[in-house]
């Protein structure tokens, strides 16, 4: 690869080969360039997918903090509706998780 050199103050431009050094940092910026571009493109996939995995969760999209207190108090009242509570914050967190935090998102 050349690179072009101007001078501001002739301006005669001459060229000449990269060096290594300069080769490998072109290609660095390339390489970071392109992984931004990736990155922002994950997360937007992801912050559209977290909302559809939180609207599955019928009612716990749209409670506010006391309706959600409220709901566990009126409707957990053994063991097995407390898993399945569980399960339902536990979905929720993890579509949470996977929209603020997508490297940290599961693969499985």
């Amino acid at each position: 690869m050349d690179i072009r050199i101007r001078n501001c103050t002739t301006g005669e431009e001459t060229v000449r080969p990269m060096t290594a050094e300069e080769v490998a940092q072109r290609e660095t910026e390339q390489a970071t360039e392109e992984t931004k571009v990736l990155a922002k493109e994950a997360t937007n996939v992801i912050k559209v997918s977290a909302e559809p995995a939180i609207s599955l969760i019928p009612g716990w999209s749209t409670y506010s903090a006391d309706e959600a207190t409220d709901w566990i108090d009126a409707n957990v009242s053994n063991l097995e509706d407390a898993k399945n509570v569980l399960k339902k914050l536990a979905k929720m967190v993890c579509a949470l998780r996977d929209d603020r935090f997508p490297h940290l998102r599961a693969n499985g």
